[in-house]
């Protein structure tokens, strides 16, 4: 049934249709592809399991050149898990925190021209962005340039609905700035009683981390944490 669903679904996509389909096994039936391709208007292929000659060849060669791509792109997959798994690991063990961030949660404010305030939140699971999550707010409450204000805004707006929709907390908040603003997104996350959530800063000037009642964090440029948190800083930014 699979194969006959992804035949379907491959040829719907092309006028392109073949004199013969080769399989492997003899798990497509003839008059299935015959009243689909039918009513298509299009002209019928003849499904073909060959046992020997060169189609039995040509096929063995697809079969074992499917199961190498396919080693390769599970392998690279198993690579990368791991790569992320290790940075994610770093990151907790860089900010001394209980659970490894996982999912982290970076916000960043913009003034368009002075005039237009708006503010953004992106969101990265296992090191990756997942842009279904991602928001935008357009400041309400804020008059004029305030960053500090609008990071106050924000913060609160997310996290009440967070908490009235009881959708998944952040493992880790980033927040594009030094310690005001920072500190502005702890007082409002305190509020809520989320202050257990660790917050962090991050300003371009410098590069340095900066973290609630504690000395600021100083990592080498190349430092894959850094590069890390860079990258989410930058995509709430963009």
């Amino acid at each position: 049934e699979n194969i006959v669903g992804f035949i379907k679904q491959y040829y719907l996509s092309t006028f392109d249709i073949p004199r013969e389909i080769v399989v492997q096994d003899k798990i497509v039936a003839q008059s299935d592809i015959n009243s689909w391709i039918e009513a298509l208007g299009r002209k019928i292929p003849k499904i073909i399991v060959p046992r020997i000659g060169d189609k039995k060849k040509n096929l063995d060669l697809c079969i074992k050149n499917s199961n190498l791509q396919l080693q390769r792109i599970l392998s690279k997959k198993k690579r990368r898990k791991e790569f992320v798994s290790k940075m994610v690991t770093a990151l907790q063990n860089d900010l001394v925190m209980d659970v490894p961030p996982r999912r982290i949660e970076g916000f960043d404010n913009s003034n368009l021209q002075g005039t237009y305030a708006v503010s953004s939140m992106v969101c990265f699971i296992d090191g990756q962005p997942r842009k279904g999550e991602y928001r935008k707010f357009k400041i309400k409450e804020v008059k004029g340039i305030d960053d500090f204000a609008m990071i106050k805004e924000v913060v609160s707006r997310r996290y009440k609905r967070v908490l009235k929709e009881k959708l998944p907390l952040p493992d880790l908040i980033l927040i594009d700035g030094g310690k005001g603003q920072l500190n502005f997104a702890v007082t409002e996350l305190s509020k809520l009683q989320l202050d257990h959530i660790p917050v962090i800063g991050l300003a371009k000037e410098f590069e340095v981390i900066h973290r609630p009642g504690k000395e600021p964090l100083c990592l080498g440029l190349d430092d894959n944490v850094l590069k890390l948190l860079q990258r989410i800083r930058d995509e709430s930014h963009r």
